[in-house]
């Protein structure tokens, strides 16, 4: 449910797969519909920051292009503050910018908590002990 039956292809497109300049682009469906999108990452300072936006001409759901970033910030020696947000600009054409004005906010709020609940998830997991 929490993917509303999507489907999605990833392809990489740089010859780097992650860092500064790493492109990828997602393909498939979401509720039905199309959609496909290629981002690049514009910033990379690991394990600090990193941000990444849409090039060309994204065909999404809701959003039309966009520019997410992750900071993580060193509180104490066992704790530290995640940020993540999302700029984004809304589509163009008069149909589906009144439907993204409906729902742009609580579909960015969704993004948001499913990567803050990834995030967690990857930072309470047990450490894997190699042999």
């Amino acid at each position: 449910m929490a993917m509303m039956g999507s489907r999605l292809k990833l392809e990489i497109l740089s010859d780097e797969r992650t860092g500064l300049g790493a492109t990828y682009r997602y393909s498939g469906t979401v509720m039905g519909l199309s959609i496909d999108f290629s981002e690049f990452v514009t910033k990379y300072l690991p394990p600090r920051e990193k941000v990444w936006r849409t090039i060309g001409e994204p065909r999404l759901l809701i959003i039309a292009s966009y520019e997410m970033r992750v900071a993580i910030e060193r509180l104490s020696p066992t704790s530290a503050r995640l940020t993540i947000s999302i700029v984004y600009e809304l589509p163009s054409s008069a149909f589906r910018r009144i439907v993204a004005l409906l729902l742009d906010r609580p579909y960015s709020r969704w993004c948001l908590r499913r990567m803050l609940q990834d995030a967690r998830r990857a930072l309470e997991a047990p450490a894997k002990v190699t042999a």
